[in-house]
């Protein structure tokens, strides 16, 4: 296994030269604040998973130096069998760096869970609207892992693309209550 772990100071490739120069070291894992993680989940009806899921795979495979068999985006595509792995390098890489501590299993389990809730009659499967909810506890250990690091803080603000998307989301989520919503209030005889 690496040191670097041990020395938070330290990053993968970087000279000693670079971190004597005031650099701070790249970010482990994929940097998000949880709050601007769950605000994208919950405005794209939790599509943003799948790309959290993609850069997070991306920027494992980048520290590892393998993964290109299966890469980031067949491990996001598969997610469901993919995300224990994920969740265990984190994991892992917590307790090397005295981090908060993740259940992994557990989270894997929840997430698999809440994700193919989907499947459930109605109105059950809007249990899977909440399936975003691992990942916040996972990200939470990966900026404490980033911070332990003293790496690139978590990104905050949002970009005009991540503010477009949400305001696509929201209004699909919206024209979605309002067909669901007359549905339920106008009696079919009406249409």
């Amino acid at each position: 296994m690496i040191d670097w772990y041990a020395r938070p100071s330290a990053s993968p490739g970087a000279s000693p030269t670079d971190q004597g120069n005031g650099l701070e070291p790249e970010p482990l894992y994929f940097p998000i604040s949880v709050t601007k993680l769950s605000v994208l989940c919950i405005c794209t009806l939790g599509l943003y998973q799948l790309y959290w899921f993609f850069r997070s795979w991306q920027f494992v495979t980048k520290e590892r130096g393998r993964g290109r068999i299966v890469g980031p985006l067949l491990r996001t595509i598969f997610g469901v069998l993919f995300c224990y792995p994920l969740f265990q390098h984190i994991e892992r890489t917590a307790r090397q760096v005295g981090s908060a501590r993740l259940r992994a299993g557990w989270m894997a389990v929840l997430w698999i869970v809440l994700t193919l809730s989907h499947r459930l009659p109605d109105p059950y499967w809007f249990v899977n609207t909440a399936s975003f909810v691992p990942v916040l506890f996972v990200q939470r250990v990966v900026n404490d892992i980033n911070a332990e690091r003293n790496a690139t803080p978590a990104r905050t603000g949002f970009s005009a693309w991540e503010l477009l998307v949400c305001a696509l989301g929201l209004g699909i989520g919206a024209l979605g209550l309002f067909g669901f919503l007359y549905y339920e209030l106008v009696p079919p005889d009406d249409y």
